[in-house]
C-alpha cells in the first residue's frame, strides 16, 4: 500500500524485491496491476485478503490520505489481527507515523530511519529487503504459508493477455460484431 506520489520509491523497492520474487518466495501486488473494468476499490480488498504479508510504504503522503488510512490500512490491520497477514511499515520519507493504530508494528529500515535520508538508497533497500526475507520465513515457519505459484513476470503475461481481449471485445462491439465479441 503506498501513496501515488512515492510511485518512484515504490519501484525501486521492487527491484530491489526481484530476488525474492525470483525465488518464488514473494509475489508483489499494487493497484498498478488493476487493468480495465475491473472494479478499483474491489480489486485492492481481494489482493488485501490474500496477501500473507502486506508493506505500507509510509511517508507524509500515505499518512495525509484519508483513503490509505480508513480503508487499505485498516484491513491491512484486520487480515493482522486475525493472524491472516504480517503487516510491516517501509518507512519511505520522514512522517508522523507513529500514532495508533500503527504505532505498534516494527518498521523498517530497523533502525527506523527513512529511506529517503540514508546516503546510499541501495543500503537503506537492502536493509528492507533483509527484514522482509526474515518475515517470510517466520511466517512460513510458524504457519501454513505457500510461496506464491506465479512469478511477476507471469501475472504480467495473463494481465496483458486479459487487456489484450477486453480491447478486441470492446472493438468487435464497435465494429456490431456481437456475436464474435462474445466468444
Amino acid at each position: 500500500s503506498y501513496h501515488q506520489k512515492d510511485e518512484d520509491l515504490c519501484k525501486e523497492l521492487e527491484k530491489h524485491l526481484a530476488s525474492l520474487q525470483r525465488e518464488k518466495t514473494i509475489a508483489s501486488w499494487s493497484d498498478r496491476q488493476i487493468v480495465a473494468g475491473q472494479e478499483f476499490k474491489g480489486e485492492i480488498n481481494k489482493s488485501l485478503d490474500q496477501a500473507g504479508l502486506i508493506l505500507l510504504l509510509v511517508s507524509p503522503d500515505f499518512i495525509a490520505s484519508d483513503y490509505h488510512w480508513t480503508v487499505e490500512i485498516t484491513r491491512a490491520l484486520e487480515q493482522n489481527a486475525a493472524g491472516k497477514a504480517s503487516v510491516i511499515p517501509v518507512l519511505l520519507r520522514y512522517a508522523d507515523w507513529e500514532t495508533p493504530p500503527i504505532d505498534e508494528l516494527s518498521p523498517l529500515p530497523k533502525n527506523r530511519k527513512p529511506i529517503k535520508s540514508w546516503n546510499d538508497r541501495d543500503e537503506a533497500f537492502l536493509e528492507v529487503v533483509k527484514g522482509i526475507r526474515e518475515e517470510v520465513k517466520r511466517l512460513v515457519a510458524n504457519s501454513n504459508y505457500s510461496p506464491p505459484k506465479q512469478t511477476p513476470q507471469e501475472l504480467d503475461e495473463r494481465q496483458d493477455q486479459v487487456t489484450s481481449l477486453i480491447n478486441e471485445a470492446d472493438r468487435l462491439y464497435e465494429d456490431k460484431n456481437f456475436e464474435e465479441a462474445a466468444l
